[in-house]
């Protein structure tokens, strides 16, 4: 085991399982090893769990064909499509007349049936329950001389809608833009309203910091998986993302900033595969094999994805050193229709990414290699069962390991750090949904075990570099750095491991009378870690639609209980890191353990149809936080731990304009105006040295480091027929930019010494933000061989054209300094088979 760690290979014995096999004993006194103690207590919750996938927000259709007579027609094409989800189902009828369509996002669909034989049928659906629909249709034959009219297009508005959500389709999906490695879904949601992306690919939904959750298949995922942590969801394994800021329903907990709902491919009715490279700028190379099908009962579908690149995170000098990344990913599902009312699920996932922490000129001189290694995987088992076309219930449980490592060479400056942690979840979740008259209830829980470990090292290398300047005179109340006492011979060490225990409780109802919809929940939470703590969290959404000019109305309200980032946590808290700064030898108290947030979210907002073919959607939201999450980054590591501010408030507009396909043109433009303000003091974090003494001081007001007042993207694509050989697209991109976090006492020209003249251009120093940018970027596609199902078709996309110089973050105590990606070029060949 200990060969094939420095060997580093992906999918070897790593040293969190290595641990696991080590025998321990429990507080209690019992020994057993970790392995077991995971097993037991996956197995509890397994037991205690009573119903499944409570997060899913995916319905059911199912579809009865008849003749004039009643007898059942087999053979008819179903088609469902919805331009509000980017969603398109298809399938033939069965022997019995039936068609089954499953997983499909909530939404307004049009359902149609086009068979030659018959009079065309077009109605539209509403999918807003995972409780069964159904639908019973009756075939008129066509008659010989009856002239065909085809009417009928996807509803532009839902009527039914109490929020703000958006949906990316799979076309979006297959089609996006070349990312970084590991930024597809980044990048994919920050186009749309309401998200600021930071440097290293970290979201912020609407000025909230690390409180992104992601929703795959029904399993949330409360963990951070910015590139610089942990993987996001593979696009190439994705149908449909649903993207929700606000009126979240009460199923939803623990991580509300934004929810990002994917569901994943189903398995195909016949073998089918997908192959793609991919290379670029900067030694960019990725391959992807994607395989699905189904025999008898059974269905699979699987991805396999693998790429490397020079530069990985976003550097913190212009030369773009030491910044290479291997990344490895797998994904496999597995669905089994035991019954026409049971359906059998496990999905597993498992990624692996070696990445160098990038360095800074002066570092690179002195030979400084860092390196991370990140571990993730994940292993998830469901079984849904349909009662009756008016109830529905399934369970699912799940277990995922995350771990992390940095190893510093002896060279390394101003600091040699290493780290070594891991974060276990064995959690169990399950809903039962019924309907009652005009209410769709829904109801359901969940239980998270998760075992923390943490262990970190550093030593000052460099005691120049933290020696702040002392005055001219005497002063016997100057603070010394405590950093300065952990030398190589020295070093500060801390390591520690801890339980967390979670548990949630949901209600929900939505009904409609005449042209309004209201759904109202309540959720009760429950939080035992580093502190004890319980909430209540009602969830109110009212919606009004008005049939004769498609325009609906909508308001929500959501009360928010945020568990604190699980991400170096035990640290963050303790007294020995509030030892290392400053601020202890002030005669500030020791180690204090961050609190669960507590936050009101006000939304409201209007959907209004421009014709048939365009959509805007407005917005006006208000967030009041108490105990706001933030973090401090440890230098450049890409590593950063957690604080907490006492409050904060942020409001913000949005709007969104979509063109659907017309004249083979289809587009969108969004723009999000935030302002955001923070209160200290200021607990946790790990300020080895760093000037963070005023944020101590209660009631000091400064704007969040996600302040940025306005964001606008855009892109049109042309295809001149759906089934059309070529496509291109262009897209713009505006950012006015962050805030630069300076201490009060630094002046521009002191940070000549340490910075590029081009970069210090890039700042705003009297307003204290970063000018603003804009970028362009452009795609083009050809199928170059289409001979179903064989396809093979060439992107070529091109990232920032004018090649402009910009940064993201600069010398933050909280964000560091960030500069985004200069001019790429990148081309994908796929081969579809």
């Amino acid at each position: 085991p200990e060969k094939l760690r420095h060997l580093g290979l992906y999918m070897g014995i790593n040293p969190g399982l290595q641990r696991s096999l080590t025998p321990s004993v429990s507080r209690n006194g019992f020994a057993c090893c970790r392995t077991c103690q995971g097993l037991i207590s996956l197995f509890l919750l397994l037991v205690i769990s009573s119903s499944a996938y409570p997060q899913s927000k995916l319905g059911r259709l199912v579809v009865v064909l008849e003749d004039e007579a009643g007898a059942p027609v087999p053979g008819v094409e179903v088609r469902l499509e919805s331009s509000q989800t980017q969603t398109t189902q298809k399938a033939f009828a069965e022997s019995v007349g039936r068609v089954v369509l499953r997983r499909i996002p909530f939404g307004a669909y049009l359902l149609r049936v086009d068979d030659p034989r018959f009079d065309v049928i077009a109605e539209n659906v509403n999918i807003n329950t995972e409780v069964t629909k159904e639908f019973r249709l009756t075939l008129k034959v066509r008659r010989l001389t009856q002239e065909v009219t085809v009417e009928g297009l996807p509803p532009v508005v839902d009527p039914e809608k109490t929020n703000s959500s958006f949906y990316l389709g799979q076309e979006q999906i297959q089609r996006r833009l070349a990312s970084p490695p590991n930024r597809d879904a980044i990048n994919l949601v920050a186009w749309l309203p309401g998200w600021v992306l930071e440097g290293n690919g970290v979201l912020h939904p609407r000025g909230s910091e690390y409180q992104t959750q992601y929703v795959i298949d029904g399993i949330p995922i409360f963990d951070n998986r910015s590139p610089a942590f942990a993987s996001g969801p593979l696009m190439e394994a994705s149908d449909s993302l649903e993207i929700m800021t606000g009126g979240i329903p009460a199923q939803f907990g623990r991580k509300l900033g934004g929810v990002v709902n994917v569901a994943s491919h189903v398995a195909a009715d016949h073998e089918r595969g997908k192959l793609e490279l991919q290379g670029g700028s900067y030694s960019l190379f990725g391959a992807g094999l994607q395989l699905s099908g189904a025999s008898g009962k059974w269905g699979y579908s699987g991805v396999l994805s693998a790429s490397r690149t020079n530069r990985y995170l976003d550097p913190p000098a212009l030369e773009n050193f030491h910044n290479e990344a291997d990344l490895l990913s797998g994904f496999l599902r597995l669905d089994s229709i035991a019954s026409a009312v049971d359906v059998v699920r496990v999905f597993a996932w498992a990624n692996g990414t070696n990445l160098q922490a990038p360095n800074e000129p002066f570092q690179e001189e002195a030979g400084q290699d860092q390196i991370r290694r990140n571990r993730d995987s994940n292993l998830s088992l469901g079984w849904e069962h349909y009662f009756s076309s008016r109830a529905s219930s399934s369970v699912a449980a799940y277990a995922r390991h995350v771990s992390s490592e940095l190893i510093s060479n002896p060279l390394s400056t101003p600091v040699i750090s290493q780290q070594d942690r891991s974060y276990q979840a064995y959690g169990a979740q399950g809903s039962y949904s019924w309907i009652a008259g005009k209410h769709q209830f829904k109801m359901g829980g969940d239980v998270l075990l998760s075992p923390v470990r943490e262990s970190f090292s550093f030593a000052v290398a460099d005691a120049g570099f933290f020696a702040p300047e002392k005055p001219e005179e005497e002063d016997e109340s100057f603070p010394v750095n405590p950093a300065l006492a952990f030398t190589p011979g020295n070093p500060f060490q801390f390591s520690s491991r801890r339980n967390s225990l979670e548990s949630s409780f949901f209600l929900q109802d939505r009904w409609s009378w005449k042209d309004f919809t209201v759904q109202a929940g309540v959720r009760f939470d429950s939080y035992r870690f580093l502190t004890k703590d319980s909430a209540w969290s009602p969830r109110f959404g009212l919606g009004y639609f008005i049939p004769q000019t498609q325009t609906r109305f909508h308001f929500s309200y959501d009360r928010a209980f945020q568990t604190p980032s699980i991400e170096n946590l035990l640290l963050s808290s303790s007294a020995a890191a509030r030892a290392l700064s400053t601020q202890q030898a002030l005669g500030q108290p020791g180690g204090l353990a961050l609190p669960p947030g507590r936050a009101n979210f006000f939304e409201a907002g209007f959907s209004q149809a421009l014709g048939r073919r365009f959509r805007i959607d407005g917005q006006w939201f208000r967030r009041n936080l108490r105990n706001l999450e933030d973090d401090d980054v440890f230098f450049n590591t890409g590593i950063s731990f957690p604080i907490s501010l006492e409050r904060g408030r942020i409001h913000g507009s949005e709007l969104r304009l979509e063109l659907r396909r017309w004249g083979g043109f289809s587009g969108f433009a969004s723009y999000s105006n935030l302002s955001g303000v923070a209160f200290s003091p200021i607990t946790g974090g790990l300020f080895a040295g760093e000037e963070a003494i005023e944020l101590l001081t209660p009631g000091l007001r400064f704007p969040i480091s996600q302040d940025q007042r306005n964001t606008f993207h855009a892109q049109v694509q042309y295809q001149p027929t759906r089934s059309g050989r070529w496509w291109t697209a262009l897209g713009f991109h505006y950012e006015s930019g962050l805030p630069v976090e300076l201490a009060d006492d630094i002046e521009e020209d002191e940070l000549e010494e340490e910075f590029s003249q081009r970069l210090l251009n890039q700042v705003n120093f009297s307003r204290g933000r970063i000018k603003p940018r804009h970028l362009w970027d452009a795609s083009a596609g050809l199928r170059l061989w289409n001979r179903e199902p064989r396809l093979a078709t060439l992107q070529l996309d091109f990232t920032n054209l004018t090649n402009r110089l910009y940064l993201i973050n600069f010398d933050g105590v909280f964000s560091g300094t960030a500069i985004g990606l200069p001019r790429t070029v990148t081309a994908k060949l796929s081969f579809q088979f």
